[in-house]
């Protein structure tokens, strides 16, 4: 039975995850989120945070960061599948009721936002080490901050 718990949990935070990506991480809704939510409220700062994994398939930037943008896009998604799989809940099974749940979701997600921002960074055409660990750590570590408890409500309501 737990086994097929897991599933539903991991096929559900992927599916928020997608829909965010998909939905929030377009053109139209990245450039919307630059001109329209450029104060310092908090709902400003998650309008923003929304667009930050933003995809492309044209535009005025090289290829090669078209690609590392449109890479982490996809691996903000995939490692989201990866991470709420493989971490299980394990690390909050002490932890009572939808607490544990929610907090695998958000968790896993902030983890997913992080190693598809370093890996996207890696191969952006201006690549660093240092500047891809600091932007995984800042620009994903921020976005997880902020929207990653979408995830975690969605991994609340599969087992909740």
């Amino acid at each position: 039975m737990a086994k097929i718990r897991t599933r539903t949990t991991t096929f559900l935070a992927t599916v928020v995850s997608l829909i965010l990506v998909l939905a929030f991480g377009n053109p139209s809704y990245a450039h919307w989120a630059a001109s329209h939510a450029n104060g310092s409220s908090a709902s400003d700062m998650f309008l923003r945070a929304l667009a930050l994994p933003h995809w492309t398939f044209s535009g005025s930037d090289s290829f090669r960061q078209i690609l590392a943008a449109d890479l982490t896009a996809i691996l903000v998604v995939v490692f989201t599948w990866v991470f709420v799989l493989l971490v299980g809940r394990g690390p909050w099974s002490g932890v009572r009721g939808g607490i544990g749940h929610f907090l695998h979701g958000w968790a896993a997600y902030v983890f997913a936002a992080a190693f598809a921002w370093l890996i996207g960074d890696l191969i952006s055409s201006n690549a660093s080490f240092s500047g891809a660990v600091s932007a995984a750590a800042i620009a994903a570590g921020a976005y997880g901050l902020i929207v990653g408890w979408i995830v975690g409500l969605a991994t609340l309501a599969s087992d909740g």
